[in-house]
């Protein structure tokens, strides 16, 4: 069963994020994860502007996030014992 805070996916903005994250970019690894982040920042600001829900809006703020996280992982040095 669907809870009343998902998003409708008609919201033209995750649309736009679906489509972000399907596009193939011919960036290398760590460019292309950091050109996704930057578009999700930009893709964030509009949702907000443009009158996005909120529960859209969080959506879109937790792909942004993930997609931060995994940046600052990928940059950590691996650590071995």
């Amino acid at each position: 069963m669907m809870s009343s805070d998902v998003p409708p996916l008609r919201c033209r903005f995750l649309h736009q994020m679906v489509g972000l994250l399907a596009e193939t970019m011919p960036l290398s690894p760590a460019r292309h994860e950091r050109e996704i982040f930057r578009r999700l920042i930009e893709l964030e600001m509009q949702a907000e502007a443009g009158g996005a829900s909120e529960t859209s809006c969080r959506v879109i703020a937790s792909v942004r996030r993930m997609a931060g996280n995994a940046i600052i992982r990928a940059e950590l040095p691996l650590i071995r014992g």
